[in-house]
């Protein structure tokens, strides 16, 4: 289901960041398990990439995405926003062409952490 940039998100309220932020996808797919979404949607190995050929086909230069770096549960990542644990991260690199904004490409850092299980799938970007 995809809702509009700002759309509150009545499951949150109270939660002013949550709120904010664009649900991108809320739905149930039947006979698609967690850990399946995750490696054809997150996993992005040399195979099957995904979210790097998106930034590219969306017209962005310079893609780069790094591998996943994972962790135990005894040294868990911490979200610089959220504050969450995850048990993966990695940095995505990418140049935004120029525009009526810019007349030259603006480098853009991004971090994703992610954590899932057999219920669920969480990635943060920051």
């Amino acid at each position: 289901m995809m809702k509009k940039k700002g759309t509150n998100n009545e499951s949150v309220s109270g939660d002013k960041t949550l709120q904010s932020m664009d649900i991108i996808l809320r739905e149930t797919f039947k006979g698609v398990t967690v850990d399946k979404f995750f490696y054809i949607c997150w996993k992005e190995d040399e195979s099957s990439p995904l979210y790097g050929p998106w930034l590219e086909s969306i017209g962005n230069l310079n893609v780069q995405a790094s591998a996943w770096e994972t962790r135990d549960e005894d040294d868990l990542f911490v979200g610089g926003w959220d504050q969450e644990q995850y048990s993966m991260k990695r940095v995505v690199t990418f140049q935004k062409p120029p525009s009526v904004f810019s007349s030259s490409p603006i480098s853009v850092k991004h971090t994703q952490h992610c954590r899932y299980d057999d219920k669920s799938c969480i990635v943060s970007m920051m």
